[in-house]
């Protein structure tokens, strides 16, 4: 007598298969511009909404200034000085007029963030700016409120502008929220145009 499962594997793979019709786009379409990633940020801070959590970063404080800044080793004042360095809580919104990686702030969809070629991030382990070398792995990093990814694209043949943009919002405690949307607009010109009309 034979065991297992009614249907054997076979049998089921042949009955699952769905036909799917679907039509490939057939033009091409190129990119408008470098596509762009945008993000909002909060400043580090030791201020924490949890008592405990403040305490917690003293005492990492306080750790790291005996063992990884003491004898033989030496750390940047800055680094001895303020406890956010080590380990933080989200502080203040940066706003217009607040710098970070070596940029000054952008206004895209009414927030004011910090705009950056996506290629620079992805393609360059490190940026060189305003006399500082920065890791590229820190533009995105647990101070990220938003990040938007915009890309723009033409399509020729068939007159139509896309944008596409990739949104992430990192502000809730452990819940991250990814949207995806994509525009097309069509380019109206002559007749078109005045049928519009």
């Amino acid at each position: 007598e034979r065991k297992g499962p009614i249907v054997g594997t076979m049998e089921r793979l042949e009955e699952g298969f769905i036909e799917i019709e679907k039509n490939d786009f057939p033009h091409r379409s190129a990119l408008l511009a470098p596509p762009l990633l945008f993000q909002t940020r909060t400043e580090y801070s030791s201020n924490c909404p949890f008592t405990f959590s403040e305490e917690f970063i003293l005492s990492h404080h306080d750790r790291t200034k005996n063992t990884q800044c003491a004898d033989p080793f030496d750390c940047e004042d800055d680094v001895i000085e303020r406890p956010e360095l080590t380990l933080a809580c989200p502080g203040r919104t940066l706003e217009e007029g607040d710098r970070a990686f070596g940029l000054g702030t952008a206004k895209f969809q009414g927030n004011h963030g910090y705009a950056e070629l996506l290629q620079g991030i992805t393609s360059n382990p490190f940026l060189f700016r305003e006399g500082t070398i920065i890791p590229t792995s820190d533009f995105i990093d647990r101070m990220t409120s938003t990040a938007v990814i915009l890309l723009v694209f033409y399509t020729p043949a068939s007159g139509v502008t896309s944008v596409m943009k990739v949104e992430g919002s990192f502000e809730g405690n452990g819940v991250y929220e990814v949207d995806v949307s994509l525009d097309h607009f069509q380019i109206l010109e002559a007749q078109q145009l005045r049928s519009f009309l």
